[in-house]
């Protein structure tokens, strides 16, 4: 891990390709860049300790920015134990010079890309995607922690040349289920879960949605909610999943924004809601779906009728009443008889981790005191000796 970082001779501007940035343990050549985004760049460099390829995460030198990134860094050591098949693995950080830095391990490119490039996936593809990502999702909910920012460009496909296999990346917006606070922007718009638009206190349940969303892309080639306005996000999720239930819409912070309250709730006119904000939707050329059952007329099968029955469970309205990570895991899990080396071990993935919390809680309880060294030496031990079975 690196923490404290040398004196960089180089200036407090744009880095170049070529340019070195420098590390405690290791200097590091920028090759290219990969790609950027508010918070700064992301580059690919040669790390000349070991000679590898790494991805190094780059953020500007502006303080909140700075924040942003000790932010990640923390939720990135709460999770430091997971099991890193599905989830990017983070190396450390530096600071070289102005730049602060966060070290990841390089893959190949975003599920944004291979869209682009394939535009549609097969089912049997989309399926191994989602239970991959399903498992990162339980993982991450075992630990109290919500990505907050699921969309194609935050997956990664670790190798285009082998068979499909990606990983969560970007935990920029990540964020403890402690730290959650009702009325917070999180999440890429198009992937905005119905208790954020509303204004409504919210969970891991919001990853899901996401997930939702980006399983019907990757069926369609588009967008299924591509709103370039909140409000326009809502009219979209409502012209597909019908009217809100009531309790939502009475207890969001922001239902008024966007509905008008008489014996019924209901949604401002597009013209209403420019004539109060002076912000006006703006719509997408490509019509999106009017029912999530028109994606059965695309192809004949059993397959599809359990895809868009998974999918009606991941888009719940209420969150309450959404599928959990664990269950589409276990839905996946059943319905497919090939699954790589990994996922076949989901249920250790999954599970050690619940035991050892549950180990812990149940040592805090009985000795009634802080465990000691030898308490979580014992129950490292034991998740050792289950990891062999």
């Amino acid at each position: 891990m690196y923490q404290l970082a040398s004196l960089s001779p180089f200036p407090d501007s744009e880095l170049r390709c070529g340019d070195l940035l420098y590390g405690v343990s290791s200097t590091y050549v920028v090759e290219r860049f990969l790609g950027e985004g508010s918070f700064g760049k992301v580059a690919r460099c040669l790390k000349s300790a070991t000679q590898e390829k790494v991805a190094v995460k780059i953020f500007r030198n502006q303080p909140r920015l700075i924040e942003d990134a000790r932010l990640e860094i923390r939720i990135l050591q709460s999770i430091q134990e997971l099991d890193t098949s599905y989830i990017v693995r983070w190396s450390g950080w530096f600071e070289s010079g102005p730049h602060f830095c966060l070290e990841f391990e390089l893959l190949d490119r975003s599920l944004r890309d291979v869209q682009e490039w394939r535009k549609r996936m097969t089912l049997k593809e989309i399926n191994k995607v989602l239970y991959q990502l399903a498992t990162a999702l339980t993982l991450l909910e075992t630990f109290g922690v919500i990505h907050a920012d699921l969309k194609p460009e935050n997956i990664m496909v670790v190798d285009c040349h082998r068979p499909l296999k990606v990983k969560l990346i970007d935990f920029g917006l990540a964020r403890h289920i402690s730290q959650v606070q009702v009325g917070d922007t999180i999440v890429t718009q198009w992937y905005r879960a119905p208790e954020l638009l509303l204004g409504l206190p919210y969970t891991g349940d919001v990853d899901v949605w996401a997930l939702g969303c980006v399983a019907v892309e990757m069926f369609t080639g588009i967008p299924i909610y591509p709103g370039f306005t909140e409000h326009q996000m809502l009219e979209y999720i409502t012209e597909t999943q019908g009217p809100f239930p009531d309790f939502m819409l009475d207890f969001g912070i922001k239902t008024k924004q966007f509905f008008n309250k008489g014996w019924l709730w209901t949604l401002k006119s597009s013209d209403q809601y420019f004539h109060e904000t002076g912000v006006r939707d703006v719509w997408n050329e490509e019509c999106p779906l009017k029912s999530l059952d028109e994606l059965l007329e695309s192809e004949a099968g059993d397959q599809v009728e359990e895809f868009v029955g998974l999918l009606k469970e991941m888009l719940q309205l209420d969150p309450e009443l959404r599928i959990t990570p664990r269950d589409i895991v276990c839905t996946l899990h059943h319905g497919n008889a090939e699954h790589d080396d990994t996922s076949l071990q989901v249920s250790f993935q999954i599970y050690l981790p619940l035991f050892a919390l549950a180990s812990l809680q149940f040592l805090r309880h009985k000795d009634e005191r802080k465990l000691s060294r030898e308490d979580v030496k014992q129950i490292k031990r034991l998740k050792s000796e289950l990891l062999k079975c």
